[in-house]
């Protein structure tokens, strides 16, 4: 099962004709011009339990397609002194999360152990 952080979405919605006089009651999130919205930098974070090596954040950003899920696991992998056979495990992981996701970004956590012993 995967969790679903808490964390919102950015705001797409509103019409073009929309009355623009009226004040937005809407905080401005850091990193965010008032009256333009920010393009989240992260499309699927997963807060990685690498056992031994620690806790890291495996990060997909939004112009990544899934053919580029290989080369960021294996970068991540690479940059965490993690083995590679983990490789096709992790890409099935992302995959599955990035299917069941509901809105963009999607945070999870998980355990390497646990993703090798069901995807690997």
């Amino acid at each position: 099962p995967l969790g679903v952080g808490g964390e919102e979405s950015p705001s797409y919605g509103g019409s073009i004709g929309g009355d623009i006089c009226q004040p937005s009651t809407k905080a401005v999130k850091s990193g965010e011009v008032a009256g333009e919205v920010a393009l989240p930098s992260v499309l699927i974070a997963v807060e990685l339990d690498l056992g031994a090596a620690g806790t890291a954040t495996l990060t997909v950003a939004p112009w990544h397609t899934r053919s580029d899920f290989d080369g960021v696991v294996q970068g991540f992998l690479e940059k965490h002194r993690v083995k590679l056979v983990f490789i096709q495990a992790l890409v099935k992981y992302l995959e599955e999360v990035e299917k069941q996701a509901q809105t963009f970004p999607m945070k999870v956590k998980a355990n390497l152990s646990d993703i090798h012993s069901v995807y690997g």
